[in-house]
């Protein structure tokens, strides 16, 4: 410690939401996150995962989130767990009062981006020490509504047919991507169809969801984790889920942490 400086405060990591194993108005959902192999035993996951079902104003929604913090950033699990709460706190208050659009997708990013910084100004860090990904999902009766900062994945299945949301965002230099905590980036959002399936993972499990040279689902990979999940109920899958992100089937084919959403509408 240089002489004549104040330490900086001690960082207390906010409490991870749990792994999610439920069936509520007509969703069945799974969501849980794992440390890459690549830390050893007892290492920190700095990916995050959420998913809520929802009736506001009469209408169904699947609010789901997925948030990778960087493995360069010093406190990035703290700002992917912040951005995964911040959004879906923010979602739901502005569902409580209108029909789901693209604008309350990037109103709840950037209130993500708002709490991160002050985080980082009490902490006495760069907002860049807090970096984290982010993949949003709303699921409702009438459309799907997506936004995307930096890499990782947001796959539907609409009318059959699994679909890419958005290309996985590369920065200028390999393995470089965007995240919430720069100053001017906006999210990517789209308004797609009904879906029946959703799918959220982070950049640690695109290797075996996507199609790298095409930047398509893979579909055999969806297929089988949601069969299983239309088969029995969500809660009974949980530790199976958490098993399969850990399995070495994961390992062999990255060392990364992953995190994965799942939601199959009946």
């Amino acid at each position: 410690m240089t002489a004549g400086t104040k330490p900086r405060s001690k960082a207390a990591v906010p409490r991870r939401p749990a792994a999610v194993g439920l069936q509520r108005l007509g969703w069945r959902v799974l969501a849980d996150a794992a440390a890459g192999s690549r830390k050893g035993a007892g290492g920190r996951c700095q990916d995050v995962c959420a998913a809520v079902v929802v009736r506001l104003r009469g209408r169904t929604q699947l609010l789901a989130v997925c948030a990778d913090g960087a493995g360069s950033a010093s406190h990035s699990e703290i700002g992917a767990i912040l951005a995964c709460r911040t959004v879906l706190a923010s979602l739901r208050r502005q569902l409580a009062l209108a029909d789901p659009h693209e604008a309350m997708l990037t109103a709840a990013v950037a209130e993500a981006r708002s709490v991160l910084w002050a985080r980082a100004k009490t902490l006495r860090l760069s907002p860049r020490e807090l970096a984290t990904t982010l993949v949003v999902a709303v699921a409702g009766p009438e459309a799907t509504w997506c936004a995307q900062v930096g890499d990782g994945a947001l796959v539907l299945e609409c009318n059959g047919v699994w679909q890419l949301v958005f290309a996985p965002e590369q920065g200028e230099y390999i393995n470089t991507t965007r995240f919430v905590t720069d100053e001017h980036a906006a999210p990517q959002t789209a308004r797609l169809p009904v879906a029946s399936a959703v799918a959220l993972l982070s950049d640690g499990l695109q290797p075996m969801a996507l199609e790298l040279q095409t930047s398509t689902p893979f579909a055999p990979f969806f297929h089988g984790l949601f069969a299983e999940l239309a088969k029995q109920p969500a809660r009974d899958l949980v530790p199976a889920f958490h098993s399969f992100l850990t399995s070495p089937a994961v390992h062999a084919r990255t060392d990364d942490d992953v995190s994965l959403v799942l939601a199959l509408r009946r």
